[in-house]
């Protein structure tokens, strides 16, 4: 759906906890090519990336600046920007130190970690399995999965890498195995939720057939505490993006089209639904802060 080629997937959905999952994983290497908007590498000068540094090094400041709505301003530009901003203000919310030693799974290009590296951060390692080429962006990248990392992080972040995993649940023991005492662990999801009951095959979050496991957030609580983990929090932050390209898709447009077929006022709409979502916790993506579960 993303570069319009429509090849069909079947997937399959639990009757007990409506979780949705792959029948048979594909080679999967084809669907992450170089085109795929995780290995874009923005420069470091672009407009884009020091425009996420400002606001970031604002936020870090302050606490009290409305990065959001910066964020959103931004992603007027490119609604996928505005997603990696909303992961960088999940990260910072954590009010992690800046020597802390973090963990991107799935980091693809970087870039998140490009953007925290400018802001202070010290020790930061990203691993993705599809890096097919070395990023020299000064951190330490590794194409490997997590459960061949070794040592001791005091943040493990998962930005929507997680439904990429065949196994959710032995990642995230990884990430307990892997975590310092105190240490936090962020996973941002896609979610089963509203616009999926909407879409259906057409709903942007489900990605065949690189999304291989799409859960609920009973479901996501539940494959966290499999994995030895408490939830402490849980922030819905989707956008409209969810009802954007999910039109695309209903449209028979693909996601690398760059044609804009909706006007300010319906992306407006569409964006406060989505504030909408999440306030009642019907959004379609979300971030589970866990810490290990007292013993």
């Amino acid at each position: 759906m993303m570069f319009g080629t429509r090849d069909e997937f079947e997937y399959l959905e639990c009757p007990e906890c409506g979780s949705v999952q792959i029948a048979r994983i594909p080679d999967l290497e084809p669907y992450y090519p170089d085109g795929y908007y995780s290995f874009e590498t923005a420069s470091t000068s672009s407009v884009k990336q020091r425009m996420a540094v400002v606001a970031a090094k604002a936020f870090d400041r302050s606490r009290l600046v409305p990065f959001s709505k910066a964020l959103f301003s931004i992603g007027q530009i490119d609604a996928r920007l505005v997603d990696r901003g909303l992961g960088l203000k999940s990260a910072l919310e954590l009010g992690m130190p800046k020597s802390a030693r973090i963990l991107d799974v799935g980091c693809g290009s970087a870039e998140l970690l490009q953007v925290m590296a400018r802001i202070g951060f010290t020790s930061l390692t990203g691993i993705d399995k599809f890096l097919t080429k070395e990023i020299n962006v000064g951190i330490k990248l590794l194409a490997v999965e997590i459960a061949d990392v070794e040592g001791k992080f005091d943040l493990i972040m998962f930005h929507h890498s997680l439904e990429h995993i065949p196994g959710p649940t032995a990642a995230l023991k990884d990430a307990y195995r892997l975590l310092s005492p105190g240490g936090m662990c962020l996973v941002r999801i896609p979610l089963l939720n509203y616009a999926w009951e909407k879409y259906g095959i057409n709903w942007v979050g489900l990605d065949a057939p690189r999304h291989l496991i799409l859960m609920t957030e009973k479901t996501a609580r539940k494959t966290a505490a499999d994995a030895g983990f408490e939830v402490i929090d849980v922030i819905y932050d989707s956008t409209s993006f969810q009802f954007s390209a999910s039109e695309k898709y209903s449209q028979d447009i693909p996601l690398v089209d760059t044609r804009k077929p909706f006007s300010r006022r319906q992306l407006r709409d569409w964006q406060n639904e989505a504030k909408r979502l999440n306030r009642l916790g019907r959004g379609d993506q979300a971030a589970f802060v866990l810490k290990k579960r007292d013993v």
